[in-house]
């Protein structure tokens, strides 16, 4: 079943959406990670304004999802993956909150090779830089030094 435009579904999901977005800012811009030297949160919004694009005849692009329509197809996770990673070197106040889902690995960017600035913010006033070790891209950066300047 597909939902129709602006049919109240689609609306509810909407409304949903934008709720749960809002409380997500909400918490984080809260005082709860305040003062915390081990732990910060940043918001990526990468997907807020995204929307599913579609094709040259004006429907969706079924490309981005699985068989079942419901779950995202492995372009979708390569497009979205691309767009977190480069929203992750991206200082605040300069994050994108789209992706124009173009499969163009070129568009991919790259951490400087003598260090990477962590494009978050620290609790306190110190600023926080990284050095990415060879071998630190594994998928929970569990080779990361954390230098504090």
């Amino acid at each position: 079943m597909i939902a129709e435009d602006n049919s109240p579904e689609l609306e509810e999901i909407k409304r949903i959406n934008q709720e749960y977005q809002t409380e997500t800012r909400y918490l984080i811009s809260g005082d709860r990670y305040d003062g915390r030297e081990d732990f910060t949160v940043v918001l990526q919004p990468y997907l807020h304004n995204s929307f599913v694009p579609y094709t040259g005849e004006g429907q969706a692009d079924l490309s981005f999802f699985s068989v079942d329509c419901f779950h995202i197809s492995e372009r979708a996770h390569a497009e979205m993956a691309i767009a977190l990673w480069n929203n992750m070197l991206e200082p605040l106040g300069r994050k994108q909150a789209y992706n124009n889902f173009t499969y163009d690995r070129s568009k991919i960017h790259c951490p400087s090779e003598v260090w990477t600035k962590i494009s978050g913010s620290r609790p306190s006033s110190a600023r926080w830089w990284a050095a990415l070790l060879p071998g630190s891209f594994s998928p929970a950066f569990r080779r990361k030094t954390w230098i504090k300047q």
